[in-house]
């Protein structure tokens, strides 16, 4: 993913996660919080493309398993990249 598009996602979702993980009841979310706090401990670095999709289709989509439609996604679009890219042209 590129520089830019991770820098915006990165402080977004920092401060967003944050408040999720101290609102969890006694780490019972699983995957999902392993997803978060592996974002708050090192941002992106060492996330496959899937699983960055995955976090943030985690963050709208409740009590679901997102893991195949981030999956179905990159596969669609072959990287994070051309995916956010798209996303960001439809809305801006």
């Amino acid at each position: 993913m590129n520089g830019q598009i991770k820098n915006i996602l990165h402080g977004t979702m920092k401060k967003y996660l944050k408040v999720e993980l101290n609102n969890m009841a006694n780490g019972k979310e699983g995957h999902r919080q392993r997803l978060r706090e592996k974002f708050l401990t090192s941002g992106f670095a060492g996330f496959l493309d899937y699983e960055i999709v995955e976090l943030l289709l985690t963050l709208s989509t409740p009590r679901k398993d997102c893991k195949q439609q981030a999956k179905e996604a990159i596969k669609k679009f072959s990287s994070s990249d051309n995916l956010m890219g798209e996303y960001l042209h439809f809305f801006y």
